[in-house]
């Protein structure tokens, strides 16, 4: 895990900041020491390659790799290029900015996240240790050993106490007791194949209404029933036309109803279950 110096210190090259080739130096040392690698100096026209590779040769002990980059254009894309070539993971980009000042940008892991990253690969590595030791307990049967926090004399009115027991969960703060309880709730919620034949024999949001989703349920029975309306109206219009127009009108309604009513069928059989699989995820948010 790295220290807050080193932290602070990359923090600084998250953004384009000036600085003098004695800090500069400093800073890729630094680095050196930190992530172990060799830095990419992309140096921005000629005059920052020359103060560079002066730089170089005047301050002993730096491991860099210094590459030409353009001045202009997409600088971005021209560092990422350059530590992909040089197959480097951290770069800084120089250019020079007024007399004996130097502006410096870092790219790649070099910045700040390297540091969390670090953190994070640390933190994992402590759970992934936890996790086995506790599986190595459930495997041979024996729980493991409690922490103890003995009690000061304050505690314990100035004679000597019993030392306190506590017990420390697991990494994920459930126990057993817990995820019973969790498969129960689970279980009893609405069952996603029954809401899907809900909605495929009976339709108009059967299947919702069955998973307490009362809204969407509304939903599908309004597209549906007005769909159904729609074709009933049309088929009575086109059976007592008295014309041909008329009849042409019914059968056009008759159609839209149809097509409505099926389609917002295959809606309501498609979403039943996931509104049973909502009800029992929501079953889960309390005990």
């Amino acid at each position: 895990m790295m220290s807050l110096g080193p932290l602070l210190l990359l923090a600084g090259l998250a953004s384009a900041e000036s600085t003098t080739i004695s800090n500069l130096s400093t800073k890729i040392r630094h680095l050196n020491t930190n992530t172990g690698e060799v830095v990419l100096i992309g140096a921005a026209g000629e005059e920052a390659q020359k103060a560079m590779e002066r730089m170089v040769r005047d301050m002993a002990g730096l491991d860099v790799k210094i590459v030409r980059v353009p001045t202009m254009g997409d600088t971005d894309e021209e560092m990422n290029k350059a530590l992909e070539r040089a197959n480097l993971g951290c770069g800084l980009r120089v250019a020079p900015r007024g007399t004996a000042k130097w502006t410096v940008e870092a790219y790649g892991t070099c910045g700040p996240e390297r540091a969390a990253q670090d953190e994070a690969d640390s933190t994992m590595s402590a759970l992934a240790a936890l996790s086995a030791e506790v599986s190595e307990d459930d495997v041979s049967g024996e729980a493991p050993s409690p922490l103890v926090t003995p009690t000061t004399d304050a505690e314990g009115g100035g004679a000597s106490a019993p030392a306190r027991p506590v017990v420390t969960s697991s990494s994920d703060g459930l126990d057993r007791g817990d995820l019973r309880w969790a498969a129960k709730s689970y279980a009893k919620g609405p069952d996603p194949v029954v809401a899907v034949l809900e909605s495929s024999i009976v339709g108009f949001g059967a299947g919702h209404f069955y998973s307490g989703n009362k809204e969407e349920g509304m939903a599908h029975l309004a597209v549906q029933g007005g769909s159904l309306g729609l074709y009933v109206i049309g088929a009575l219009v086109a059976a007592n036309a008295s014309t041909s127009s008329g009849a042409r009108a019914g059968s056009t309604m008759s159609s839209i109803g149809i097509v409505g009513l099926s389609v917002g069928r295959i809606a309501d059989v498609y979403r039943a279950p996931l509104s049973a699989e909502a009800a029992r995820m929501r079953s889960l948010s309390g005990r």
